[in-house]
C-alpha cells in the first residue's frame, strides 16, 4: 500500500479503536495513547501536503528525513494497531477473566492478566511510535537549526534501535520485491523506495509514490480500513494542488451502523457488560416489563 493509504487507514482504524476501548472500558491508557498517536499523525499528514506544495517553512530539511524511517514508523503502526484490534477483541470474547499469572521465582510479585499486560505492552510501542513521529515533525517544523539537529540524531538512534529489535519488520524492509504495478503520482518516473539506497530522503521522492511493505489482507480488517483513492480523485488532488487536504479516512460503513461484520460491533457484542446486560433483557417477559419468575 502506499503512504496515503496508510496514513488514512491508520486513522481510522484508530478512530474506531478508540471508539470501541471507551465503549467497552478497556484500557484507559491505552485510549490516551491512541488518541495522542492520531493527533501527531494528521499532523503530520498535513506536513506532507506542504511538502508536496512546496511550502515547508525549512523544504532543505526533507533531506533529513529518510525514506525508509518514514516506511518504517508507518508500517510498525499499522501493524501495531492491527495487534491491538486482536486483543481487544479477544480481551471482550473472554467468557471469564483470564487467569492472572505471577513469576514463579517471586510468589509475591503481582499478578496480571496476560490480555491486560498484552494491551499495555501494545498502548507503549504506540507511545514509542508517536516519539518518533513528533521527532520527525520537530525536525521539518522547528525554527531552531540546533533543536531540529538533535530531534534529526535522536531519530537516526531511535530508528536503528527499532530495525534492531524487530526482526520482523526489518525482513520487510529490506527484502520486499519491486512493486511491479505502482503507478506514480507526483513524478513521470519517481525512484521505489522499496528497490533503491537506503538513503533516499523525503527531498528525493514524492511522498505519494512511496510504498509500504505491507498488504491490507494482512492486517485485522485491513480490506475495511486501509482503501486506496480512486485514480481519478488522486489526480484531481494532484493537479489541483491542495496542500490542507489531510488524508481521508476510508469509507468503513460499520462505524456507526450495527453490521455483524464490524469490528466495533463485535466486540461491544462480545463485551461482559453487553452480555450482562442482554442476559437482563433476555429475563424480561415480553411486552410486560416485569422479570418472569422461576
Amino acid at each position: 500500500m502506499d503512504v496515503p493509504t496508510a496514513i488514512a487507514g491508520i486513522l481510522a482504524a484508530g478512530a474506531e479503536l478508540v471508539e470501541t476501548l471507551t465503549s467497552v472500558g478497556l484500557g484507559v491508557a491505552a485510549v490516551r495513547e491512541l488518541k495522542q498517536y492520531r493527533s501527531s499523525l494528521q499532523v503530520l499528514d498535513k506536513t506532507l501536503a506542504h511538502l508536496r506544495a512546496g511550502q515547508l517553512p525549512f523544504p532543505a530539511r526533507a533531506a533529513w528525513i529518510r525514506v525508509d524511517y518514514l516506511v518504517a514508523i508507518l508500517t510498525d503502526s499499522a501493524l501495531a494497531l492491527s495487534d491491538f484490534q486482536n486483543a481487544v477483541e479477544q480481551a471482550a470474547a473472554a467468557e471469564s477473566p483470564v487467569e492472572p499469572t505471577s513469576s514463579d521465582d517471586d510468589p509475591d510479585a503481582a499478578v496480571q492478566d496476560p490480555l491486560e499486560a498484552r494491551i499495555q505492552a501494545l498502548s507503549s510501542r504506540t507511545r514509542w511510535l508517536n516519539i518518533s513521529l513528533t521527532l520527525i515533525l520537530t525536525v521539518l517544523k522547528c525554527h531552531a537549526d540546533a533543536e531540529a539537529q538533535t530531534c534529526r540524531k535522536s531519530l537516526d538512534q531511535r530508528m536503528s534501535r527499532l530495525l534492531l529489535a524487530n526482526n520482523a519488520l526489518s525482513s520487510r524492509m529490506y527484502h520486499t520485491a519491486e512493486p511491479s504495478s505502482r503507478t506514480p503520482r507526483a513524478l513521470s518516473h519517481p525512484p521505489s523506495p522499496s528497490t533503491a539506497s537506503p538513503y533516499l530522503t523525503l527531498s528525493d521522492v514524492a511522498v505519494a509514490s512511496i510504498t509500504l511493505p505491507l498488504a491490507p489482507h494482512e492486517l485485522y480488517d485491513g480490506n475495511a480500513f486501509y482503501v486506496p483513492e480512486p485514480p481519478q480523485q488522486q489526480q484531481q488532488y494532484q493537479s489541483a494542488g491542495v496542500v490542507n487536504k489531510p488524508s481521508v479516512a476510508p469509507p468503513v460503513a460499520a462505524r456507526n451502523s450495527p453490521n455483524p461484520k464490524s469490528f466495533a460491533f463485535r466486540v461491544k457484542r462480545l463485551s461482559p457488560r453487553r452480555r450482562k446486560k442482554d442476559s437482563a433483557t433476555a429475563d424480561v417477559a415480553p411486552g410486560r416489563g416485569q422479570v418472569a419468575s422461576g
